[in-house]
């Protein structure tokens, strides 16, 4: 027995899988002030500053390499991706 079967860690075997992908639409693009890439708890996330002032956290795709903190994003380039794993899901951000 292993060390790691000692600890007791979970093992998952299902992976999370791509169910939609979609453009901002012109809706949601006209009520956004501004994107920017931010680090979170999450790894990369794009920080959502609305024009009525609230603020939304959206992390990045693991697709999403060519970024540095602190970047703004255009939400016109941008996908919203929604993956689902068993009865969960979660939306990223992908551009």
């Amino acid at each position: 027995m292993g060390i790691l079967s000692k600890i007791g860690l979970k093992k998952y075997q299902d992976t999370w899988t791509e169910v939609s992908r979609s453009k901002f639409e012109s809706d949601d693009i006209d009520s956004i002030e501004a994107m920017e890439v931010v680090a979170s708890q999450w790894g990369i996330s794009v920080k959502i500053t609305w024009i009525d002032g609230e603020v939304s956290f959206v992390p990045c795709s693991k697709e999403v390499s060519d970024v540095c903190i602190g970047d703004i994003v255009d939400p016109a380039k941008c996908f919203l991706v929604t993956l689902r794993r068993g009865d969960k899901t979660c939306e990223k951000i992908l551009f």
